[in-house]
């Protein structure tokens, strides 16, 4: 169970399941990139996420609707302060990424992005997670492996990389926010107002800094609804479900094989080639998140 300052909150399913959803998310993105790639040739970024997230922000809406309407209950879409923060936090992120990554290279950015799986851990001892030393040592085997993964060669600062970087902070922030009030919330009220304010963000600031004569969304209609149907409805809805029952810090290390999946999903369906290094540093990640999945004496997921 997680615990916390005068309260215990007991899962709403075990740790075993809990794993194999962030699992199965991790696959899903690392296919959405793929989705992604080729929704970015059709148009810009904020239009595209704001295409994606509000999809995604509606379908979630409508099930919870659904939902609510089978249980006899009320349903409001109200955007609750929590639903503000998490759409906040993950706008940011989204954004962030996005302006670095052209001004850098593919290497760097994906390696900056899994530096969340070290500032996951530093953030939640400032809220009161305390993570287990066998995750701590899973998070620095993962960025080795990232690093190997990503980096073939010298590893040389661009001005994008600072963009990425920030981003990755925001991905942290995203990811102990979760842990911190998804429990507060049914979780796909929760998901679906995450998703509409990401969404809303991301058409203004399109519709303030992009240029709507270039936005082919025809062309970008496949990407659109698999990144906004599949990764962002299913995903990462299930990422909030599942996260009720462990901490950001175990949560984190699972996700962080999302850059294996997208690199196997880049081999497969685009016939991007993998080096042997590549090879070596996907399998030190994968060997990372497993030894931190190693059960530990003593409660699991404990707030001090």
């Amino acid at each position: 169970m997680i615990q916390g300052r005068g309260e215990i909150r007991q899962p709403t399913m075990t740790r075993t399941r809990a794993d194999a959803v962030l699992l199965f998310v991790t696959v899903i993105w690392g296919i959405a990139f793929v989705a992604q790639r080729f929704g970015s040739a059709h148009m810009s970024p904020l239009s595209f996420n704001a295409a994606r997230f509000l999809l995604g922000g509606i379908l979630v809406a409508l099930f919870a609707w659904w939902r609510s309407s089978r249980g006899g209950g009320a349903f409001s879409i109200r955007c609750s302060r929590d639903g503000l923060a998490l759409g906040t936090a993950l706008a940011l992120a989204a954004l962030l990424q996005q302006i670095g990554v052209p001004q850098t290279t593919t290497a760097n950015s994906s390696f900056l992005t899994i530096m969340n799986v070290i500032f996951v851990p530093l953030m939640s001892v400032l809220v009161g997670y305390r993570p287990r030393a066998i995750e701590l040592v899973g998070a620095c085997i993962a960025v080795v492996g990232a690093y190997l993964m990503s980096v073939d060669g010298e590893f040389s600062v661009h001005p994008g990389d600072w963009w990425v970087l920030a981003s990755a902070l925001f991905w942290a922030v995203h990811i102990v926010l979760i842990s911190l009030i998804s429990s507060r919330h049914d979780p796909f009220k929760l998901a679906a107002e995450q998703f509409l304010v990401c969404g809303l963000l991301s058409l203004a600031g399109a519709l303030i800094f992009e240029d709507r004569a270039n936005q082919n969304i025809i062309g970008a209609m496949p990407s659109i609804l698999f990144a906004g149907g599949v990764s962002v409805a299913l995903a990462y809805t299930l990422q909030v479900v599942a996260q009720r029952n462990v901490t950001p810090s175990h949560a984190v290390i699972i996700l962080s094989l999302e850059g294996v999946f997208g690199a196997l999903a880049g081999w497969v369906l685009c016939d991007e080639s993998m080096t042997q290094r590549a090879i070596l540093g996907a399998v030190i990640l994968t060997a990372g998140v497993i030894l931190a999945q190693v059960p530990a004496g003593g409660a699991e997921g404990v707030r001090t």
